[in-house]
């Protein structure tokens, strides 16, 4: 390890390091230049190196001293931090009572949790009693109704958590009422429904794959929808709850370009989705399209942008430029800002 990191001390074999535990002062390497130069820094400068460090390498390195082993365990993240932690490694250590201070954002990924098999009514597969799914022989890996059981680190090892992002089905579970949560980001239709206000009643930012079903909740400012995932779509009814009835302090709903297309023509019917963006209007509630300037690569004919100008016009309240480039102009065919 220390190869990976010139700058350390090196332990060669001039010193018995053994049988000198017992002697006062430090144990002197070969480069003891070095090694005083090292010993002489405050921790705090040392705690403060680790901040620019990887979450492997912070880990590899926490046997080091106390101050490599305090800035390990005082890793500090957010939603938007390039630098995150292992949440495998990290909620492992909190189940054997390890606390992460400063941790306020997971990425939740299959196998972080102990699942146990629990049948979905709405699977096709596990709602039949014969399914090979309730065979106790069939492994897990196979099961398709796995879910994460109550992890009870996720409370006493992370104080300061609000914000999770499960890239997996069926993860939510594993929380139990967490009134700390205000931010979930979810890949898949199963888990908006997880989303509950019994589980997370603090919660005010929600983002999920359009045409999912949302779950009321007093308390939700924020609705993203990005994304397209197969399940079960939201009916008229269930689109037509979403406002201020059900959301009382909703004020943003935020249309990321991905799946953006997509979502308008498999949802209900245009009638229906103009009628309901109306509505949203009227009870004071932005809605906001990220880059929409940008050509979608399915729609790259004239004939098509002209067919979805007006519906583009119609739905955007806001427009959010995000850092991706844009496509270049094809010379003979107008920009697509020419009907926008």
């Amino acid at each position: 390890m220390h190869n990976r990191f010139e700058w350390l001390p090196q332990r060669d074999g001039s010193v018995d390091y053994k049988s000198a535990q017992g002697k006062r002062g430090p144990v002197l390497p070969a480069n003891a230049e070095r090694y005083l130069l090292a010993t002489e820094l405050p921790s705090e400068l040392w705690t403060h190196i680790t901040t620019f460090l990887h979450d492997d390498d912070r880990f590899d390195m926490r046997v080091l001293n106390r101050a490599f082993y305090f800035g390990f365990y005082q890793t500090r993240t957010s939603h938007d931090s390039r630098n995150q932690v292992n949440a495998e490694r990290a909620l492992a250590l909190a189940s054997k009572g390890r606390k992460f201070r400063n941790v306020t954002h997971l990425t939740l990924e299959d196998g972080d949790f102990p699942t146990h098999f629990n049948p979905d009514p709405r699977c096709p597969c596990c709602s039949d009693p014969q399914c090979y799914c309730r065979l106790s022989d069939t492994p897990k890996s196979v099961k398709c109704c796995m879910e994460a059981g109550y992890h009870v680190g996720l409370n006493t090892g992370f104080p300061r958590l609000s914000s999770i992002r499960a890239e997996a089905p069926r993860l939510l579970p594993a929380f139990g009422r967490s009134p700390g949560i205000t931010r979930i980001t979810v890949l898949y239709k199963s888990s908006m429904a997880e989303c509950t206000v019994e589980r997370f009643p603090n919660l005010t930012f929600l983002s999920g794959p359009y045409l999912s079903i949302v779950q009321p909740h007093p308390k939700l400012e924020v609705l993203r929808a990005e994304g397209m995932d197969e399940g079960e779509a939201m009916s008229v009814a269930d689109l037509w709850k979403v406002g201020k009835t059900h959301f009382p302090n909703l004020r943003r709903i935020e249309a990321a370009y991905d799946g953006r297309s997509s979502a308008l023509m498999a949802g209900p019917s245009l009638a229906v989705q103009c009628l309901h963006v109306m509505k949203l209007r009227s009870e004071g509630i932005k809605i906001v399209h990220e880059d929409i300037h940008r050509p979608p690569p399915e729609h790259a004919g004239l004939k098509d942008w002209w067919s979805q100008s007006w519906i583009v016009r119609f739905f955007q309240d806001e427009v959010k430029e995000d850092d991706r480039p844009k496509e270049p102009e094809q010379p003979g065919i107008l920009p697509a800002r020419f009907f926008c």
